[in-house]
């Protein structure tokens, strides 16, 4: 059907065989019994609420993406110098929690331009240690100190 297409690249005279950009699908960690990735598997969200900062990864990603990120994330999260702050990413699942990556940034309040900092430097390495290319995104002023940035990231092929 058409939902079949246009998330497995195949087209009725096909007979369902696989374009060549999605030959390799295993490589993106979730295929079906064709081979070809599942459409979760080229999605990935992030989610990041301020403040204190709490970064949230949901979808396929890389064990090497997530070691990076806790690599550079504390360099630019710092209050004042000689200072570093600690970013640990922590894999949560659970009764009626979607598995996901999580980490806070506890001692870090940040204001706009350290906020925007963050999604650079976030938006950098999933880019070039995931290959993830940025499709959508939009924010939710809470209460006036408490906003939430969603990021909805799809893999490159």
């Amino acid at each position: 059907d058409r939902y079949q297409r246009r998330v497995h690249g195949s087209s009725p005279s096909s007979n369902n065989t696989p374009t060549t950009a999605m030959a390799d699908a295993s490589m993106y960690g979730d295929a079906d019994d064709s081979g070809l990735p599942t459409a979760s598997a080229r999605i990935l969200v992030a989610t990041v609420e301020f403040n204190p900062p709490v970064i949230r990864l949901i979808g396929a990603i890389k064990r090497s993406t997530i070691d990076k990120l806790q690599e550079v994330l504390p360099k630019i999260t710092t209050s004042a110098p000689g200072q570093t702050s600690t970013c640990e990413f922590v894999h949560k699942a659970g009764a009626g929690v979607a598995p996901h990556w999580a980490a806070e940034l506890k001692a870090y309040c940040s204001e706009e331009l350290g906020q925007a900092l963050l999604f650079l430097t976030l938006m950098d390495v999933l880019e070039e240690e995931g290959s993830w290319k940025l499709r959508a995104s939009n924010s939710i002023n809470h209460d006036g100190t408490k906003v939430t940035y969603k990021f909805v990231f799809e893999k490159k092929i």
